[in-house]
């Protein structure tokens, strides 16, 4: 009997008990019979955790975003003036530091909805998480850089003059 089987069982015991309905008192739940099976059960899981809907509109979303900071990339490298050159290395830094993410977080969903669990449950498929959720952290910091230098150039401009 599996976990499904245990957890439908209970509740439907729950959902048609009356107030005089008791539960056995001899009942002991099913023990696995091997480490085996323990670890079975504790590894085990649906892979599929949202719908093929709303799959597809998550990867719409991902292409959405990569196909914006490519195009951005694009039009970064063909308008790079003396001028405008800091704004241009800010922004151009923030949309790889997205670009990144983006591909690296398609990825790592998709790794992990259609590649076997003792891959995807691995110390390296975390430390990747971990690198790749750093470049979505580092485009934060690029975006706050961003506004503390606009800030600085619209309310003091004789001092962003003089710094830059």
């Amino acid at each position: 009997m599996d976990d499904y089987e245990i957890l439908t069982d209970i509740a439907d015991f729950f959902s048609n008990s009356t107030d005089t309905d008791f539960p056995d008192p001899n009942w002991t739940s099913p023990q696995p019979n091997s480490s085996i099976e323990i670890i079975t059960n504790l590894t085990s899981r649906s892979t599929r955790h949202v719908s093929v809907l709303g799959q597809s509109l998550i990867t719409f979303f991902y292409g959405f975003g990569i196909s914006a900071n490519v195009c951005a990339l694009v039009l970064l490298a063909r308008g790079e003036t003396a001028r405008n050159r800091k704004q241009t290395l800010m922004v151009r830094c923030l949309a790889c530091n997205d670009l990144v993410a983006l591909l690296g977080s398609f990825l790592l969903m998709y790794m992990h909805l259609y590649m076997s669990g003792p891959l995807v449950d691995s110390r390296w498929f975390c430390a990747l998480r971990v690198v790749l959720r750093t470049f979505g952290l580092s485009s934060g910091c690029v975006a706050i850089v961003m506004a503390a230098e606009r800030w600085m150039a619209l309310t003091r401009p004789f001092l962003y003059q003089k710094v830059s």
